[in-house]
């Protein structure tokens, strides 16, 4: 309570819920009731996420990939229909964003594109690491409340580069997104922030 007032420069006897909305903090009830709805939400996700080493085909299914080729980054998702690819979103990222960030986007921002459209399909990626309920990541914390809002659909992920098609599709559209396409500003990673600041401290 005693260090709100100094960062503000306010009287003591100010509220402290004053101050911590003047100072943009999240009051620690609220945070608390937050993080209990995200253990929650992953809980009860566990079961809408597989595996899966040797899928069947699929009659309609979104695959979902990120990339980082020569210092860029790019992302992207394909619809496919009877082996018919019918729609593709695709966006590039600054250099300092990760290929873990853009997997992410890509997930998240299928999810809630399928959600706009009323779609419940497979969504498949070849990043298992997306796969953990118990990251602490916004852009994940995200991807896990849409997929909660749909309960027919299913996060599966598939092992990269042995020759599934659709997959091999979305990977070379994640390259391409590297150096075309719309940009879009996504917050550097805390490692990128890490390393700027090392050099002015020195």
């Amino acid at each position: 309570r005693k260090f709100l007032p100094n960062i503000t420069g306010t009287y003591a006897s100010t509220p402290a819920a004053a101050l911590q909305v003047i100072e943009g903090i999240t009051p620690l009830h609220i945070k608390a009731q937050m993080e209990s709805i995200l253990v929650r939400v992953a809980f009860d996700l566990e079961d809408r996420v597989s595996i899966v080493c040797d899928p069947h085909p699929l009659d309609e299914a979104i695959y979902t990939d990120g990339s980082h080729l020569d210092g860029e980054t790019g992302c992207t998702f394909c619809v496919i229909q009877n082996n018919v690819q019918i729609y593709q979103w695709t966006t590039k990222l600054s250099p300092h964003n990760t290929i873990y960030q853009a997997e992410t986007l890509a997930i998240k921002d299928v999810i809630n594109w399928a959600n706009s459209k009323g779609i419940s399909t497979s969504i498949w990626s070849d990043t298992q690491r997306n796969f953990s309920f118990e990251s602490s990541n916004p852009l994940v914390q995200e991807a896990q409340q849409a997929l909660f809002q749909n309960p027919s659909m299913q996060l599966n992920w598939i092992k990269a580069h042995i020759g599934f098609l659709d997959n091999e599709a979305a990977d070379d559209l994640a390259k391409q997104a590297t150096q075309e396409g719309n940009h879009l500003h996504l917050q550097a990673p805390k490692c990128h922030l890490k390393n700027s600041y090392e050099p002015l401290s020195q």
